[in-house]
């Protein structure tokens, strides 16, 4: 078996297990279900899952590669506006609020939620690369990250119902990113 057929076999593989996860998640809820749930819904055995994640939690947190790879595209963009990443942020968001709904308020949100931090706070740390203060440099990017996800939990809780993704990120731009840019880098 070449190595290509091998990494053919094992992407095949995550991305029936994080199509069963997902679609559990919407069925029944991220904490009603478990690894033996996605497995049978994937048709994997546990021993390939355990390959490829440590638990349902990894799973999750695997899952938003591709958001990842989505923030990270928007903010390289040439001539991209400062934190241009948070419009594709709350454009995403919108687009899976269900799936946000269904993480419910237990560990998979939490976990959801802490691996966007992860994600946010390294896309901060570039924006806010010229700070020669390293201290003010993580004031503001743990400023700007936590508002971001307080905007970002609020906006999804109400059912993103006041405001578009765009409104959203107008909000944040002009309540929280004013203030981290007025400040000069020390």
């Amino acid at each position: 078996m070449t190595h290509a057929t091998i990494d053919r076999r094992s992407a095949s593989t995550r991305a029936k297990l994080e199509q069963a996860h997902l679609a559990l998640i919407h069925a029944r809820g991220y904490e009603a279900i478990n690894v033996q749930d996605i497995c049978a819904a994937a048709g994997v055995s546990r021993s390939a899952f355990y390959t490829h994640y440590a638990d349902k939690d990894d799973l999750k947190r695997s899952g938003l590669d591709c958001l990842r790879r989505e923030l990270e595209s928007a903010q390289r963009r040439p001539g991209a506006a400062p934190f241009a990443f948070t419009r594709a942020l709350f454009r995403h968001a919108r687009e899976h609020l269900d799936l946000y709904r269904s993480l419910g308020d237990g560990n998979g949100r939490a976990i959801a939620l802490g691996a966007i931090r992860e994600m946010l706070e390294a896309l901060a740390r570039k924006e806010f690369a010229a700070d020669a203060s390293p201290e003010l440099r993580e004031a503001k990017v743990q400023m700007a990250v936590g508002a971001c996800l307080g905007l970002l939990t609020w906006w999804l809780d109400t059912g993103c119902k006041q405001l578009t993704s765009e409104e959203i990120d107008a909000v944040y731009q002009r309540l929280v990113m004013h203030s981290a840019t007025a400040m000069p880098p020390r």
